[in-house]
C-alpha cells in the first residue's frame, strides 16, 4: 500500500470551515519505494478525535470528493527534509531537490486540503 494512513487532526485543528469551502488539515504517512504520483483517496481520512477505523468526510458533495481538493499544499515534517510536496487533484506528487522522482521515500507529511462546498 502506497498511503498507509492519511488522518485529520484532532479537534480542534483538523477541520475549518468558511461560508464556501471546508479546510481539512492531518497527515499523510507514506510508505518507501512506493511509485509516484501516489493516488490519495480523500473518503478515507481517518477522523484524529477518534482513531483508527473512523472516518470523517469532509461536508462537502460526492462531486468534490471524486474531483480532489480545489486547492492543497503538503511538506514533509522531518527537519531539513530535501523532500518536496504538492497535492494536484488527487495526487500526491513528491519531489527530492526540486526535481521529480517516481520511487517515494517513506515519509510522514502534513497537508492542508480546501474543498469547495456543493452549491445546491
Amino acid at each position: 500500500m502506497a498511503i498507509t494512513s492519511i488522518t485529520v487532526k484532532a479537534w480542534p485543528n483538523g477541520v475549518d470551515e468558511t461560508k464556501s469551502r471546508v479546510i481539512v488539515y492531518g497527515t499523510i504517512v507514506l510508505a518507501a519505494a512506493t511509485t509516484v504520483p501516489v493516488a490519495i483517496n480523500w473518503a478515507t481520512l481517518i477522523n484524529g478525535n477518534f482513531g483508527s477505523g473512523k472516518f470523517i468526510v469532509p461536508n462537502v458533495g460526492p462531486s468534490q470528493i471524486a474531483s480532489g481538493p480545489d486547492f492543497g499544499e503538503a511538506k514533509s515534517t522531518t527537519a531539513n527534509s530535501a523532500e518536496t510536496y504538492q497535492i494536484v487533484g488527487n495526487n500526491l506528487c513528491q519531489y527530492t531537490n526540486g526535481t521529480p522522482v517516481t520511487s517515494a521515500v517513506a515519509d510522514t507529511i502534513s497537508f492542508k486540503a480546501e474543498f469547495l462546498k456543493e452549491r445546491f
